[in-house]
């Protein structure tokens, strides 16, 4: 029985790992949104074209 139980608990680890591996990658990914939404915001319109805009304005909605 304490094998099983050793196993299912290097399952479960092998689960949390995987599950904090993918909430990091979320929230690495929502800071560099953010952290480009505020530089888009700071730079001047004359440097953005259209595509830039609309592209930004999506990523910061």
């Amino acid at each position: 029985m304490a094998t099983i139980d050793k196993g299912v608990g290097r399952l479960v680890d092998a689960d949390m790992n995987e599950v904090s591996t993918r909430l990091l990658a979320l929230q690495t990914q929502e800071q560099l949104a953010y952290s480009r939404c505020r530089l888009q915001t700071r730079t001047p319109r004359t440097f953005r074209s259209s595509s830039d805009r609309w592209h930004y304005a999506a990523a910061c909605a």
